[in-house]
């Protein structure tokens, strides 16, 4: 699988622009209403130029106003937030992408990353990490944020479950595979989900893959 990188390359190809002109595009009209007031509420940091529910229009208002970076949810109708990347990449726009979804699994981050996006986020991320992502794609980094490094780092046994299960061995077997008893492993994987700031041991694992803690 490929690596996923969470901090930004240390020389990005230029400096963020003062102003950051934004396309919005999810099909949930109360979600993309939100992110859009958090981003007019930084003032004049931020200037939405296109705002949609539809990928197709989400396409072309992109190819229209070369926005310095584009929010995309993974889902909506006529075109998902994936091909709507492939298509802009294959046509050689290069506007920065961060993709958006509700299911943040392994295999899906892979193919976006691999497409060129420049990051991929679960939703229900905290509004401060989904602009911190956007600023970061603005400087052409590689952005699967790591909430400003204030989280405590996983540990070698929750780095270790955590990749089991993405290998995707179930719960019931860790104990066989690692030789650490039930509540051990339980215990591990509840800390790993504190630092993470999850529910529930898919959504840490989802969170570890998309923040790139795992191997």
């Amino acid at each position: 699988m490929t690596a996923l990188t969470t901090t930004l390359d240390p020389t990005p190809s230029h400096a963020a622009p003062a102003l950051l002109r934004v396309v919005i595009a999810d099909d949930h009209p109360v979600y993309r209403d939100g992110i859009a007031r958090a981003l007019l509420d930084r003032g004049r940091r931020y200037r939405i130029v296109g705002e949609t529910g539809d990928g197709e229009v989400a396409l072309r208002l992109i190819a229209r106003h070369r926005p310095d970076v584009a929010l995309l949810d993974l889902r909506m109708p006529t075109l998902d937030g994936l091909e709507i990347l492939r298509r802009l990449r294959r046509d050689g726009i290069h506007v920065p992408v961060v993709l958006l979804s509700a299911f943040v699994q392994p295999e899906i981050v892979d193919q976006a990353l691999t497409a060129g996006a420049a990051g991929y986020l679960s939703k229900d991320a905290p509004r401060e990490e989904i602009l911190a992502a956007l600023e970061a794609a603005a400087l052409r980094g590689r952005v699967i944020p790591d909430a400003t490094q204030a989280q405590p780092p996983l540990i070698p046994a929750e780095r270790a479950l955590l990749q089991l299960l993405r290998d995707g061995w179930t719960a019931g077997e860790l104990p066989a595979l690692t030789g650490l008893d039930a509540g051990t492993i339980e215990r591990h994987l509840l800390d790993a989900g504190v630092k993470l700031g999850s529910r529930g041991i898919d959504d840490t694992l989802s969170r570890a893959v998309a923040r790139g803690l795992l191997d």
